[in-house]
């Protein structure tokens, strides 16, 4: 376990200097859904539709946690980049259909 308290994670995550851009297409609900979230919330911009585009830079050891605030949103999110968080998504999916439709009766 990292030794830095929650306190220090803000810093942590602007001294990062390894980042990426982690870009999510958001539909009407899930844009509200992300509303409460301050940390992404700030970087969504909004289409006509009541949709939106979550564009933020992030640091590249911190993107599973992002990865499962974004599974929070469930299918009102779809990651498109970078491609290692889609994958990350694709894993989850996997692991809860196993959990849920392995040894289903007629499954």
């Amino acid at each position: 376990m990292d030794l830095k308290s929650l306190r220090d994670w803000p810093d942590m995550e602007i001294t990062d200097t390894v980042k990426t851009v982690l870009v999510v297409c958001l539909t009407a609900t899930g844009v509200r859904k992300l509303e409460p979230n301050g940390r992404l919330y700030p970087f969504i911009v909004l289409h006509e539709d009541g949709g939106g585009t979550l564009r933020v830079s992030i640091p590249v050891r911190q993107l599973a946690f992002y990865v499962d605030m974004i599974w929070g949103v469930s299918y009102d999110a779809k990651i498109i980049e970078p491609e290692e968080a889609v994958y990350m998504m694709e894993q989850n999916i996997a692991m809860m259909e196993q959990q849920y439709f392995t040894n289903r009766p007629g499954g």
